[in-house]
This record gives C-alpha cells, sequence and structure tokens, in this order.
C-alpha cells in the first residue's frame, strides 16, 4: 500500500469513527495505519482516545507496546507487554514481544524464560531462533547461537540479520576466515548492515590493514551511531594514530551502548594511562572488575597503574595475580617484567609502555593497541 493510499485509509476511518465511536475494530485499525504512516503524535492521540474507551483492552495494550518498541522506549513497552500477559494473554506473539523488551533492557534470562514458553511451537518463524540466537549471543552461549542461526538459515538462506549475527559469533571466537566469509555474505544482501561491516573491520585490524578497517568502520558508523562495538572500535583505530584524547571521548561513547563490556573498559584503561590518567585508568579497572572479576587483563592493566604509583608490592601482586586467571595474559607478563626490572623508577616505565603504543611488542609486528582489539571482539 502506498503512502497516498495509506493517508487515504486513515481519513476513511477517521470519518467511519465519527459514526461509530464505540467500535473497537476501526479504532485499531486506525491506530495500525498511524503507525504506518509514522505520525507519532496523531498515534499517541489516538490512543488516549481509545483507551479512554477501552482502558485494558490486550489488543489495544500490544499495538501501544509496539509504539513505544519503535521509539526505543523498551522500559515502557515491556511494561505494557507485561500487563497484557498479567490478563492471561501468553500466545507466542505476546511472549515474543516480552522476550525481545527484556532482552533490549539487558535482562537475557528474564527474556529467555518468556522466549523458552512458546519457542517450540513457533520454531518454524525465523524471528523465533534468530531472538533466541541472541539472547544466547547476550549469555556468551556461542555453541548454542551457532544451532540457533543455523536453524535460522535453514529458514531462510539469505536472511541478513542471522548471517550477520553468525558474522559476528564467529568473530568472537577467533575465526577471523568464517566471520569474513559470513559478513561478506551478508554484506552482498544489504550493502549497508553495519554491524557486517564492523565484523570484517574487525577482521582487517587483526590483519593490520589499518586504512581498509578505517574506511569500513566510518561507512559503518555513518550508518549506525549507537553501536557501541563500532564506536570501540574506531577508538582502538585512534590509539594507533596517537589520538589518545578523541580515542577517550570514542570510548566512552562505545560504554555508553554496552556498559557491560569488560574488554572495552580494560582497553579505555590502557588510554588513560599512556595519558598518564592514573586516577581515571584505575576506576576503569575497578569497573571492569565489578563486572567480572576473573579477567586477568584487568588485573595486568591495574598492575601498571599501580607500578606507576608507586605501588611495587600491589603491583606485583596483581600481575602474579593476571597471569595466575590467564596464562597467555600478554598485560599480566609486561605488568611482571616492568616490576622486575624498572624498580619502581617510574619515568623509565612511562617511557616503555608510551612506546608500546605504535611499537611492536612481537615478531608478528602487533602493537599494544593490537592486543586490546583482540580482548574488545571477545
Amino acid at each position: 500500500m502506498s503512502l497516498a493510499e495509506i493517508k487515504e485509509r486513515v481519513g476513511r476511518l477517521k470519518q467511519f469513527l465519527i459514526q461509530d465511536p464505540q467500535n473497537f475494530s476501526l479504532h485499531l485499525d486506525l491506530i495500525r495505519q498511524l503507525s504506518l504512516l509514522g505520525d507519532f503524535k496523531s498515534l499517541q492521540e489516538q490512543f488516549n482516545t481509545a483507551k479512554e474507551l477501552f482502558p485494558s483492552h490486550p489488543g489495544l495494550l500490544y499495538e501501544e507496546a509496539l509504539m513505544f518498541l519503535s521509539t526505543g522506549n523498551f522500559d515502557e513497552a515491556e511494561k505494557i507487554i507485561k500487563d497484557v500477559i498479567s490478563q492471561g494473554i501468553n500466545d507466542g506473539e505476546v511472549l515474543y514481544l516480552a522476550s525481545y523488551c527484556c532482552l533490549m533492557g539487558r535482562k537475557p534470562q528474564e527474556a529467555l524464560s518468556y522466549l523458552e514458553v512458546c519457542y517450540n511451537a513457533n520454531r518454524s518463524n525465523i524471528k523465533f531462533p534468530i531472538l533466541m540466537a541472541r539472547i544466547q549471543y547476550f549469555l556468551r552461549a556461542l555453541e548454542n547461537v551457532e544451532d540457533c542461526l543455523e536453524e535460522a538459515l535453514q529458514l531462510d538462506a539469505a536472511s541478513v540479520e542471522a548471517l550477520s549475527l553468525f558474522a559476528s559469533c564467529k568473530l568472537d571466537q577467533g575465526d577471523y576466515d568464517a566471520a569474513k566469509s559470513y559478513a561478506s555474505q551478508a554484506l552482498a544482501l544489504d550493502s549497508d548492515d553495519a554491524n557486517s561491516l564492523g565484523v570484517i573491520a574487525y577482521c582487517n585490524m587483526s590483519e593490520m590493514n589499518f586504512d581498509l578497517a578505517q574506511a569500513q568502520i566510518s561507512k559503518a558508523l555513518n550508518i549506525k551511531t549507537d553501536s557501541g562495538r563500532l564506536w570501540i572500535g574506531q577508538a582502538l583505530l585512534s590509539m594507533r594514530r596517537k589520538d589518545l584524547a578523541m580515542a577517550e571521548e570514542q570510548f566512552l561513547k562505545g560504554l555508553t551502548h554496552m556498559p557491560g563490556h569488560i574488554g572495552s573498559w580494560n582497553a579505555l584503561a590502557w588510554c588513560r594511562i599512556l595519558q598518564n590518567d592514573l586516577p581515571g585508568a584505575k576506576d576503569c579497572c575497578g569497573k571492569a572488575i565489578e563486572l567480572d572479576g576473573r579477567f586477568g587483563e584487568t588485573y595486568g592493566a591495574l598492575a601498571v597503574v599501580e607500578l606507576f604509583s608507586g605501588n611495587i608490592e600491589a603491583a606485583r601482586n596483581n600481575a602474579k595475580k593476571a597471569i595466575r586467571l590467564d596464562k597467555n595474559n600478554f598485560s599480566g607478563y609486561f605488568a611482571q617484567a616492568l616490576c622486575e626490572h624498572m624498580s619502581g623508577d617510574k619515568k623509565k616505565a612511562s617511557e616503555i609502555v608510551a612506546s608500546l603504543l605504535n611499537s611492536p611488542v612481537d615478531e608478528s609486528g602487533k602493537t599494544l593497541t593490537d592486543y586490546l582489539a583482540t580482548h574488545i571482539v571477545a
């Protein structure tokens, strides 16, 4: 239906409602047509009118939840859809919407509890396995994510959403070839899929193709400005250019969209260390530890902060803890080396850390920033 046809239908429905104001179906139809127009002011007015007549009608509440969902007000959408459920309405579409709202509110376990109830009866509808995949992704159950996405792709092999999410999953597993493959398939279907552009950008960063990565990140951010992962990728690229103030700003933008991402807090900590903002770096480490006290890289960064602050014993203890938690821990071994060889010479230690920004730290030519990138994608 064209825009002109929708407007014409809206006009007719308004006339019908003048003649029959108690007709619920007409009210509902008008609400749906106004939703298609994107006329939210008129839509809200129509909801107010209809709710005076039918204050608790589940069909009306469901449409209102959809309206709030479309405007990004997930909390209000969740509240309303739960009102519908409390009336005993628990069909698949209602439970799906409740699950989606909970996931957008960063409550994956609650989202899972709603979706599990209706999943088996609705898994032939591709949006159900894709939502299940997103929930499992949030819970970091990556094997379950793959199972759900394979199921989704059996339903529709050309699903950009499924291919794009598969690309993210493979990236997080460090399988860059597979990540690129899935992302490329998604981009062949939709060249403006921001997530897939970001995945390929991270893959190119891992291969040290930084100019290409920057072009892809820039394009992706023009499409999707609220992606935490894209902003973090941009911050890492800014760090590589030694633009630390800009990188810090970009890290903070990214963290507003994914405040629970430990690797990003650690990367910001290093960005602040390189700017000699030790209190700010220590604050980042503290936030990371609050999220998960078992991530070794956090304690490695914290060890460097303590060393620069003159707390040699605390630095040694944190370096040991970092290595105990992760035997392949880069920052932990680096901090331990500083503790052993610098003997508290903060100036010399600062010079060494600063040199890591663009100087290779191993035979592969990788720098500190390149190592940080491996913790962002996980």
